[in-house]
């Protein structure tokens, strides 16, 4: 198989999956902005921990954000 433009097969590969991780970061980014259950002091603090922790942070998100809302919240 012939190189394109000087791109591997891996080197697409780990592009392709880069890019598609910071779709899923911006996805969860909208998604807490968005969250109706949360707090602004809890949306704060997800979207600080997705954006300095973006694989443990968007994986958290994922599972555990938008289930158990925001225990703070009256």
């Amino acid at each position: 198989m012939e190189q394109l433009s000087g791109f591997t097969p891996l080197a697409v590969i780990i592009l392709l999956l880069g890019v598609l991780w910071i779709a899923l970061i911006v996805v969860a980014l909208i998604q807490i902005a968005q969250s109706t259950e949360l707090s602004a002091a809890m949306k704060l603090v997800w979207a600080v921990i997705v954006f300095f922790f973006p694989f443990l942070g968007t994986i958290a998100w994922f599972i555990l954000g938008r289930r158990i809302g925001d225990p703070f919240r009256s």
